[in-house]
Formats: structure tokens, C-alpha cells, sequence
């Protein structure tokens, strides 16, 4: 088994060089790191050069944004397992041999999910997040399962059996951003088969990280086109569709506290348009409750949401 680990390279591929050099020192060598970047990009090719060898390469093309990026790297990997990685990121030295016991414990097991520790500026453990790890489960029990934890959407945490999003014509919408929520959770869905397992394999450096208006606005983007997806698929029945419209249509409303106030308005009425109040499930007090609330202003929702972040 071979894992690909792919790293979409905007600018300032320096900042990779940590995270290069956590991989370097795995305990085993079946992996292939793919850094990709625009055939345009000169100057990252220049910087990046000195680093490549027969297990790190550098794949160029047309594409510039991240999206893009990453779907390049896709077409290129030769690895039996996928994953995508970026300069915030470094690796446990025995990562790769684990998702290997893994995959061996699980044979054919399309998503493998593992858990992340936070590091600071000093590569210091700050706070070790164990969301839920489980035995193999279907992918629509494991997207139910995952949406009840700290974070679902952070694609660094996923490996995923290449051929299977080959088989599944999965790819990431290019041109738009928030790329990973219009991603991860289709991705799990569609799974036939998905382990969480407790092992804590990639270190996460903490950061401050913004969304432009532009960015929150792709996820209205990102949500249309996983929502058709997911009708188009007849063989999935309509209770675990349900259970999926129910987590993107409220995680779309959420996007919404990543804007200014004054920009919320007019973010929770384009959100309105798609009818979203009418996928959310209230299949518990608490959660009819929330959908009241929603349904009657959700700008004061999404204001009062973003209040508790501060």
C-alpha cells in the first residue's frame, strides 16, 4: 500500500518545509509526496526544485487556486490512498505505517479518518483533539456519526482510497472556496465503508483564519452543488438524504458568522432562497427549538451565534 500526499503550492512554498520534513521522517518509505503548482509559477518552481526526488515530485498545470491545485495532484498520484496537506500541517513520524495497519485491519475501506493534535507557533502540544473514533461503518452512519463531533469538514484529517474517488468522480469545485466543506462531507456519504481511528497523526499549527465575504458566499455555491448530487443518487434512501440536508443546510446557515454583522442580512436572505429551514430536522426539543428560532429571524440566529464565538 502507498500512500500520496498531496500539497497545493499557492506561494511561499517555504512555509511547506516543516511539514516536508515531518514526512521525510516516517518510519516507513511507501509514500509519494505530490507538490503542485501553476506551470506559470516560476519562482516556486525555482524554490522547490532543490527539494524533489523520486518520492517528492512537483506537478504543474493550468491550475492557480487551491481547488484546482489539488485536483491536479489527484490526477498524478500513484498512491492506493490519497491525502491533502498544507503548510500549517506536520505528521506523526509513524503516520503512514499506522494508516498501513490501518488499511490491513480494514482491507478496501474507502475514507480513513484519524485525529490531530494543535501546536503553536514552538511545535508545543497545546491541546490534543480526540473527536470519535469507530470500527468500519457505512457512510452514511459515519457522516451521522462524525456531524455530532468538533470537526468534520477539515480535509487534512481524511485519507481517502483514490479509487474510489475516481469511481465516484469526486473532485473539488475549482474557482470557488470553501472547498473543503463542498468536499468532506459528500465524501462520506457516498462512502461505502469509512473507519475512525483514535491515533492522533497529524499536528495542526494554530492560526487565525478568516473567510472574505467572497469565500462565505462560495459555500451557497458549494452547498447547490453536493444537494443535486445527492437527489441524483437513487440507490441512498431518503432518510440518510435527509440526515445529509439537515447538516449542510445548518452548517450553511453557520457560515454565516464569518462575516461583519452588517453583512449578515443580506447573507441569511440569499441562504432563505434555497428553502433550507425546510431541510432541518427537529427530531429532539433542542432542535425544534432551533429551527424556530431560525425560521422566525435567521439573521438574529446567525448574529446571536456569532456573539458566542468572541
Amino acid at each position: 500500500m502507498k500512500i500520496s500526499i498531496i500539497i497545493a503550492l499557492e506561494k511561499n512554498p517555504e512555509l511547506c518545509l516543516d511539514l516536508l520534513g515531518s514526512i521525510q521522517k516516517q518510519t516507513v518509505a511507501n509514500y509519494e509526496v505530490l507538490f503542485t503548482c501553476s506551470k506559470e509559477n516560476g519562482e516556486v518552481i525555482a524554490k522547490m526544485t532543490p527539494y524533489l526526488s523520486n518520492q517528492i515530485l512537483l506537478v504543474t498545470g493550468e491550475g492557480k487556486d487551491i481547488a484546482s491545485l489539488r485536483n491536479l495532484g489527484f490526477k498524478h498520484a500513484r498512491g492506493e490512498y490519497i491525502l491533502f496537506l498544507e503548510d500549517a500541517y506536520q505528521v506523526d513520524p509513524n503516520f503512514v505505517e499506522q494508516l498501513m495497519e490501518t488499511e490491513k485491519d480494514n482491507p478496501g475501506v474507502d475514507i480513513i479518518r484519524y485525529q490531530q493534535k494543535l501546536v503553536n507557533a514552538e511545535n508545543q502540544v497545546t491541546r490534543r483533539v480526540f473527536d470519535i473514533a469507530f470500527s468500519k461503518l457505512p457512510g452514511t452512519q459515519a457522516l451521522r456519526t462524525l456531524k455530532n463531533g468538533e470537526y468534520l469538514e477539515p480535509i487534512y484529517l481524511y485519507a481517502f482510497r483514490t479509487q474510489y474517488l475516481k469511481e465516484k468522480e469526486l473532485q473539488f469545485q475549482e474557482g470557488k472556496g470553501e472547498y473543503d466543506f463542498g468536499f468532506v462531507p459528500l465524501a462520506l456519504f457516498l462512502a461505502n465503508s469509512v473507519v475512525s481511528i483514535s491515533y492522533p497523526g497529524v499536528y495542526y499549527k494554530e492560526k487565525e483564519k478568516s473567510l472574505t465575504t467572497h469565500q462565505v458566499y462560495d459555500t451557497l455555491f458549494q452547498y447547490d452543488v453536493m444537494k443535486k448530487r445527492v437527489i441524483e443518487e437513487e440507490h441512498i434512501d431518503i432518510t440518510s438524504k435527509k440526515i445529509f440536508f439537515d447538516y449542510i443546510s445548518y452548517q450553511l446557515i453557520l457560515k454565516g458568522t464569518k462575516l461583519p454583522i452588517d453583512q449578515i442580512p443580506a447573507y441569511a436572505e440569499e441562504v432563505k432562497k434555497k428553502d433550507v429551514v425546510r431541510d432541518l430536522r427537529a427530531t429532539s426539543i433542542s432542535n425544534m427549538l432551533i429551527k424556530a428560532k431560525i425560521e422566525r429571524d435567521m439573521s438574529s440566529f446567525i448574529k446571536k451565534e456569532k456573539s458566542k464565538m468572541k
